[in-house]
C-alpha cells in the first residue's frame, strides 16, 4: 500500500502466512487510501 507491503512478519516462513496477526491482541489494519486504521467503539461498549 502506497508503496509499502501491507503485511510483513519475520515469523512467516511461506507466501500467505500472516503468523503475525492477533500475537499480543495486536492487528494490523489499513483503510482503503493506506492509512492506519483507528479502533471504533461500538454500541455494546466493545472494540472493533
Amino acid at each position: 500500500m502506497n508503496g509499502w507491503a501491507a503485511y510483513r512478519f519475520a515469523g512467516d516462513a511461506e507466501p500467505g502466512d500472516t503468523e503475525g496477526q492477533g500475537v499480543g491482541g495486536v492487528w494490523f489494519t489499513f483503510t482503503p487510501e493506506g492509512k492506519k486504521a483507528q479502533a471504533v467503539a461500538d454500541t455494546n461498549g466493545g472494540w472493533h
